[in-house]
C-alpha cells in the first residue's frame, strides 16, 4: 500500500511546495524506521526521489533552498534536510550551506538525548571540528 497514493514528479527547478511534510517523514523515518511507521519504499518515493533531479542538475541552488527550510522550521525538518542532502550529494560535503544544515541536524539529535553511538560519522566529525576533539 502507498502511503500518500501516485509518484510524485521530480522537481528539477526547486523544491516542492510540500517539502516540511517530506522532510518531516524523511527525520522520522531516520531517527526511528521501526517505530516511525513509514517504509522504505515510502521513503524512497516522497522523500529522496522527488528531489533526484534538482540535487543532481544544481547542487548549490538545491543546498540553498533545503537550507532555508532547514533554517526556518529546524527540529526534525532540519534532520530530514540534512538527510536528504547527503542522500543525495553525500556525506563529505565543506558547502558551507549545507553544514549550516548539518549543525542543526545535530542540534536536534543532541536534544533528544540520544547517546553519541546513534549519530552518523560525518555528524560527529563535524561535532569535533565545531567543538573540538573529545567535547560531548
Amino acid at each position: 500500500m502507498r502511503l500518500f497514493g501516485g509518484r510524485t514528479p521530480s522537481h528539477a527547478n526547486g523544491l516542492p511546495d510540500d517539502v516540511v511534510r517530506r522532510m518531516t517523514l524523511l527525520g522520522r523515518f531516520e531517527i526511528d524506521p521501526e517505530g516511525s511507521g513509514i517504509g522504505g519504499m515510502e521513503i524512497y518515493d516522497e522523500c529522496i526521489e522527488p528531489f533526484t533531479v534538482f540535487a543532481g542538475q544544481n547542487p548549490d541552488d538545491f543546498i540553498a533552498e533545503i537550507r532555508a527550510v532547514a533554517l526556518r522550521e529546524k527540529g526534525i525538518v532540519a534532520y530530514g534536510c540534512a538527510c536528504c542532502v547527503v542522500e543525495h550529494l553525500g556525506r563529505r560535503n565543506d558547502n558551507a550551506a549545507f553544514l549550516d544544515i548539518l549543525d542543526l541536524a545535530i542540534d536536534y539529535k543532541r536534544s533528544l538525548g540520544l547517546p553519541r553511538e546513534r549519530f552518523n560519522d560525518h555528524e560527529l566529525r563535524r561535532w569535533a571540528e565545531v567543538h573540538g576533539p573529545g567535547r560531548w
